[in-house]
């Protein structure tokens, strides 16, 4: 009995990755460069990249004797749009058109540029329904080249995801990913990294970055350039992310790259979350090197046998425009089927045009009537005075819940004072959070002055310090500064605000020729 095989085909930036699939395993793959996104179409003297490329797919395949002929494209990051975005709860016939309408807020291109699909998912919070979702978008220019390649090698293309998809195929397949897990995923290759955070299954964020590695020294790369980089990128990605997901949590940090195993798991510590490290041997168990697109191509290859949480095929919106866009066959012309219609036409718009000439005078003292009443409005559409109107509610809504009371300007003046000598701060953030704000319209209105006022009291606040200490002793400067959390904590008045006092990071660091101590501090 022959087994049945499927290919996974990876576009990357400047390669391109076909893996063979049977049985859940990888039968076999090959890598092959291009220059598909530096074309610009036809050359005058030169042979069109796509061209080349076919023929090395062609090549390739015969070579290894592949027969299968079903293609699963995995799309690139860069190619791709992904917003995550909530809308009020709705029947399913209700849905694409406010996403198709919502969307517009977030995209820099008309949809009718664009292959696009979504991902729905219903969330319950506080009782309340409300509908999640992942919107995933290619321009259609960039699709039809890559499919144009693959068809062009007579291979059939039947499905398309984007790459964190197959990337999470992948990885749940082999273990190394739980669906369960909120994980970020840090990709990085060559110059170039990306930041993907999963949470139920589905990339719900991503972010992409120049990892700008560093000179490279007599030892080898400068791998704490690297680490310090990283670090930056990811916490700037993290701190984002939990802005905009208040009630989610990162469980864990999943490092897919080259760069070696201690350096990440370092990393995973000083960003204080469980960490792992994997590579594309790891993940493949070969020992042959191949780049990351390799495992994208496998996990796009496993679409028909392992299921994941999102479903998302633009191959779909690729086939509607298609079928749009079907030849249209001319029947033969009735001249004397013309002759009747026209005629019977011709005294439809005489007989609406006697009725109405006779109506036009009595709307146009109704218009005259009308613009006067409009005043400083009649220059404005309706777009812009339903906008005029939204933004005074908003406003509106935004003065009414003005705090009145914060404690913040007593934070600012005893967090110097319990500092020790030698120390300053380069970066101080407060996060207030207030609770009344999270309340519906209808509950406020249950609620009297002084209920709103106990409310905004146990309002939590978070503040993130960010300094260096100075001292002659170096170690003296550890010192103060692992000594920085019980000194917060001794002070009763103050640490009634919160609950725990961490030291987040420290490390030395060079300013001006003078060894310092660098410390970051949050206080929950």
């Amino acid at each position: 009995m022959t087994t049945k095989k499927s290919l996974g085909v990876y576009f990357g930036g400047n390669y391109l990755s076909i893996a063979e699939v049977a049985n859940k395993k990888l039968f076999q793959f090959f890598n092959s460069p291009h220059n598909l996104s530096e074309s610009e179409g036809v050359q005058p003297q030169n042979i069109p990249d796509e061209i080349k490329l076919t023929a090395v797919i062609q090549k390739s395949l015969r070579d290894r004797k592949i027969e299968s002929t079903d293609v699963t494209l995995s799309l690139r990051i860069k190619d791709i749009i992904l917003r995550s975005f909530f809308i009020p709860w709705m029947t399913t016939n209700e849905v694409k058109g406010v996403v198709e309408f919502e969307i517009n807020r977030y995209i820099p291109f008309k949809l009718d540029e664009l292959a696009y699909t979504y991902h729905s998912t219903t969330i319950t919070e506080d009782k309340t329904k409300r509908i999640r979702i992942l919107f995933v978008a290619i321009r259609k220019d960039i699709l039809e080249k890559y499919c144009a390649v693959l068809e062009q090698s007579n291979l059939k293309v039947i499905a398309i995801e984007p790459e964190p998809l197959s990337l999470i195929r992948l990885l749940t397949f082999k273990k190394f990913f739980q669906l369960t897990q909120t994980t970020a995923i840090i990709h990085a290759e060559n110059k170039e990294g990306a930041i993907i955070i999963v949470e139920d299954g589905v990339p719900q964020f991503i972010r992409e970055f120049r990892l700008g590695i560093p000179s490279v020294t007599n030892m080898g790369l400068d791998y704490e350039g690297i680490k310090s980089r990283l670090f930056n990128e990811i916490r700037i990605s993290l701190d984002y992310y939990s802005r905009q997901h208040t009630q989610s949590k990162i469980d864990k940090i999943l490092f897919l790259s080259s760069i070696p195993a201690e350096v990440t798991e370092n990393l995973g510590k000083d960003l204080g979350l469980a960490s792992a490290s994997l590579n594309a041997h790891s993940v493949l168990e070969i020992k042959e090197e191949t780049p990351l697109g390799t495992l994208n191509a496998f996990g796009a290859g496993l679409k028909k046998s392992v299921a994941v949480t999102a479903h998302i095929d633009l191959s779909k919106s690729r086939q509607k425009e298609k079928e749009a866009e079907e030849e249209f066959v001319p029947k033969p012309i009735n001249l004397t089927r013309i002759a009747q219609v026209g005629a019977v036409c011709a005294g439809i718009f005489l007989i609406v045009f006697l009725f109405s000439f006779q109506k036009t005078s009595s709307y146009q003292a109704k218009l005259s009537q009308l613009a006067q009443r409009q005043g400083p409005y009649e220059a404005l559409s309706i777009e812009e005075i339903n906008k005029k109107r939204d933004d005074t509610i908003k406003k509106l809504g935004i003065y009414k819940n003005v705090n009145l009371r914060t404690d913040v300007a007593y934070f600012l003046k005893r967090i110097p004072e319990l500092l020790p000598q030698g120390a300053w701060l380069t970066n101080l953030s407060i996060d207030y959070s207030d609770i009344a704000l999270t309340l519906s319209d209808a509950d406020k209105q249950k609620k009297t002055g002084k209920d709103l006022d106990k409310m905004r009291a146990k309002a939590k606040i978070n503040i993130m310090m960010d300094g260096y200490i100075y001292a002659d002793d170096i170690n003296e400067q550890i010192n103060l500064a692992n000594r920085l959390p019980a000194g917060f904590k001794s002070d009763q008045n103050f640490f009634n605000y919160f609950q725990e006092a961490k030291l987040l990071s420290v490390r030395k660091e060079n300013l001006a020729d003078q060894t310092v101590t660098f410390f970051q501090i949050s206080l929950k």
